[in-house]
């Protein structure tokens, strides 16, 4: 399902955070336990967002050329922004709402093509589906609102159409959600995660077990990439343990040349109370390396 809503997604201060790719109240689902937000008109704006799309390899760039060609969408181009919200911990059972510049009415045409293909109107919008393998319930879900510039898509129909039903006064998704800059700017991704979800899921991690939630947020910024994470947890104890081991990780992989010089010195890493925060950056020239380290971590896992 994941796969199938990243194919879509390619298809198609506060003031600040008004800016075309900012996170906003009426993308998420309500009573969200979770979201994830790329404002990819803040990643376009930066080096991050150019250094990502040079290392796609050529097979990648060519696949997404085609699809980008079928469904006349530049996903490089035309794509402001992404989000995903769900309830249940499971992330294929979220909802994608998709931002950008795309042709609704071509969408539309080819739409029917669809294996299975039916439709039917919830809150005044026309809700699509075709068959899916590798969705939940074997059925995909999608809405082009007419108000333009968003795609609503999911496996979910019930999600999808409480989505529809909360925002149809306001078909554009409502005011921006003001999430804190990073460095005087927007954060490029944000994320938010309600950790009650994992209470079905078997946690041997004391640290883990007494985090209540936890908000993420990165950034670019004049040739930093910025990173902060705050938590709510279980207790004072548990936010102070916390803050203490994510210093001492980032003085290790400082000592251990995985990080630059001096990340540690403007490290923020503190506790108040049952609230933790940690904020730090280092130098884009950096983020490279790092990525490779972090993808041969995950390959030798």
């Amino acid at each position: 399902m994941v796969p199938a809503i990243a194919l879509w997604a390619l298809a198609i201060g506060a003031q600040a955070q008004e800016e075309s790719g900012a996170l906003r109240a009426g993308d998420l689902v309500g009573d969200a336990r979770w979201y994830l937000h790329v404002d990819f008109v803040e990643l376009k704006a930066g080096r991050v967002g150019p250094s990502l799309l040079e290392q796609l390899d050529a097979p990648a760039k060519a696949r997404i050329d085609a699809f980008g060609a079928m469904v006349a969408f530049n996903p490089f181009e035309d794509l402001d922004a992404l989000t995903l919200s769900g309830r249940q911990v499971e992330p294929e059972r979220a909802v994608a709402v998709v931002r950008g510049d795309f042709d609704r009415e071509h969408l539309l045409k080819i739409v029917p093509a669809a294996t299975g293909y039916r439709s039917e109107v919830v809150a005044g919008e026309t809700v699509h589906s075709w068959l899916d393998e590798k969705s939940p319930g074997g059925r995909l879900y999608a809405a082009l609102p007419e108000a333009g510039g968003r795609l609503l898509m999911g496996p979910d129909f019930g999600l999808l159409s409480d989505l529809l039903e909360g925002g149809r006064e306001n078909a554009a998704g409502g005011r921006a959600v003001v999430v804190e800059p990073l460095g005087g700017r927007p954060p490029i991704v944000c994320a938010y995660a309600d950790f009650s979800l994992l209470a079905e899921v078997e946690i041997r991690s004391e640290f883990v077990r007494g985090v209540r939630s936890v908000e993420l947020a990165a950034g670019e910024s004049e040739g930093r990439l910025l990173g902060r994470a705050k938590a709510v947890t279980g207790d004072g104890r548990t936010a102070r343990l916390l803050a203490r081991v994510a210093g001492g990780a980032v003085a290790l992989a400082e000592a251990a040349e995985r990080l630059p010089a001096g990340t540690s010195d403007g490290l923020v890493a503190e506790a108040d109370g049952d609230r933790l925060l940690v904020q730090g950056e280092i130098p884009l020239a950096s983020v490279d390396r790092l990525l490779k380290d972090l993808e041969s971590l995950a390959k030798n896992r």
